[in-house]
């Protein structure tokens, strides 16, 4: 696959029947679709970001960036988290996740985010830009997350300024708050 076949666009609310065939090509379940959506629609979670990779005119990834807090620092320090991120079983051998990734890191950087987080496979990530026990850095992870791999939980910093204030656990929105959103 050429890179240059695959564009990347800002989703807008009218794409969210893309990232829902997305997401069922991927996952095939409806359960996490349904939780896309409602992390989507979740108030406590804006700004969310997503990013769609479309092969002609057939969504075939995305990813979501949502808005999350340290606690102890400011109100106008910001944070992401990166979930899901999903392509398509067809595209997974292309450069769409690096794609996608990269959108998401210039516009997370252009709104003034300092880091983003994720958690999921430590070696695929790392690829990604991000690196392995965020919680070794000083960040704690969700509540969600609490017992779980440790090397999943994961940071990529943005700024200097996110690098200098490393120390807080990190508190997301209330949707993504919940146990069923980060199986892995």
């Amino acid at each position: 696959m050429k890179e240059k076949e695959i564009k990347i666009l800002q989703a807008k609310d009218a794409d969210l029947k893309h990232i829902l065939f997305v997401d069922k090509a991927t996952f095939g379940a409806d359960e996490k679709a349904s939780l896309t959506e409602g992390l989507i629609k979740d108030d406590t979670a804006q700004p969310v970001i997503t990013f769609l990779a479309f092969d002609d005119h057939n969504a075939v990834g995305y990813a979501t960036f949502a808005n999350a807090k340290v606690d102890g620092w400011h109100q106008s320090d910001h944070v992401s988290i990166m979930a899901p991120l999903a392509v398509i079983p067809e595209h997974q051998d292309s450069d769409i996740y690096q794609l996608l990734m990269e959108e998401g890191v210039k516009k997370l950087k252009q709104i003034g985010t300092e880091m983003v987080f994720t958690y999921g496979d430590p070696e695929y990530y790392k690829q990604l830009g991000f690196v392995p026990e965020a919680e070794s850095f000083g960040f704690a992870p969700p509540s969600a997350l609490a017992g779980k791999d440790h090397e999943k939980w994961m940071v990529q910093a943005l700024s200097i300024k996110g690098l200098s204030k490393n120390v807080g656990s990190v508190i997301c929105s209330k949707y993504m708050n919940k146990a069923e959103f980060w199986r892995i």
